[in-house]
């Protein structure tokens, strides 16, 4: 189970209850500039808060990749190239970095730590650091992600997030543009003392975080059961993952009863009034057929997934 999901879609949730739930961000008449001046600087907030948890869930979800991998039977000299470049010399930039925010207490240990793993991929027992993607910087902009994506062999990662966000009826926009959109408002949120971000812009955030995340986990998480399964023509750079290499089964609410689909197939696979034993039953069988599962709730938010 992955924690940095569950975190994530717990944050995400809250950001969307926050725009929806509290008048506090609502602009007011010109006249009301204490409560016009209160609402700018609480969605301000949100703003950086909402990026920032995206942001946090990449680099998470890639750490929770990195150590699966360590503990999978594959050789390092077998793993993809650009994986074996990221968790050895390319690493270091990301070392020294976090070397610099760290407390002076822990710089000892955490170099400790993070060093023995990078010379531990020249034995058989090897394990990653999982601090080579996403860790090198402050803030991680769309070519950290489509990098990491790269080094897992994912073509052209952009386009297949994108792809997957059309595919579930997340958004149809282009995902890449949405992303470095939300880093910019971020910046403005956080740097410019006049900037007002707008309350949709927030609302709208909330939909592309989520597809954005879920795109991101299922070719990550496609590309660690390539690598488990010791796929040689993944492993030797000549198989690239795309969307279609993904499948979906999913729940949602529609006409007052819950509802399984598979992706491909305008009647529902079953129907419930009861959530808990269709999702069960559901999750079960897209394990079985390696589909990821996707759940919505009753306002049509997602409120979980899982990669397969």
């Amino acid at each position: 189970m992955s924690l940095a999901k569950i975190d994530f879609i717990d944050r995400i949730q809250t950001l969307h209850n926050s725009i929806h739930t509290t008048e506090a961000l609502q602009s007011r008449s010109l006249i009301d500039a204490p409560s016009n001046k209160t609402a700018r600087m609480l969605r301000n907030g949100l703003a950086v808060v909402g990026f920032a948890t995206l942001e946090d869930f990449i680099k998470k979800r890639a750490s929770e990749v990195m150590l699966a991998i360590g503990e999978s039977q594959v050789s390092f000299d077998s793993l993809p190239k650009k994986i074996q470049i990221a968790t050895t010399y390319e690493a270091i930039s990301s070392l020294n970095y976090q070397l610099s925010v760290c407390e002076k207490s822990e710089k000892v240990g955490y170099i400790q730590e993070h060093a023995s793993k990078i010379a531990s991929t020249a034995t058989a027992d090897y394990e990653l650091t999982q601090h080579a993607f996403g860790y090198s910087q402050a803030n991680i902009n769309a070519e950290t992600i489509k990098k990491i994506l790269l080094s897992f062999n994912v073509k052209d990662p952009w386009s297949q997030i994108s792809t997957i966000a059309s595919r579930l009826n997340l958004t149809a926009l282009p995902l890449k543009d949405s992303y470095t959109n939300a880093a910019t408002r971020r910046h403005r949120a956080a740097h410019v003392a006049n900037a007002d971000t707008p309350q949709g812009d927030i609302a709208q955030f909330v939909q592309e975080a989520f597809a954005i995340a879920i795109g991101f986990d299922f070719m990550l998480s496609k590309a660690l059961k390539h690598i488990n399964n010791y796929d040689i023509s993944y492993l030797g750079g000549t198989k690239k993952l795309e969307e279609n290499d993904v499948a979906f089964r999913y729940v949602k609410f529609s006409g007052g009863r819950w509802k399984e689909y598979v992706e491909g197939r305008n009647r529902a696979y079953r129907v419930s009034n009861e959530l808990n034993t269709l999702r069960i039953d559901a999750k079960s069988r897209a394990i079985a057929s390696s589909q990821n599962y996707i759940e919505f709730d009753e306002t049509g938010l997602i409120s979980d997934w899982i990669s397969n």
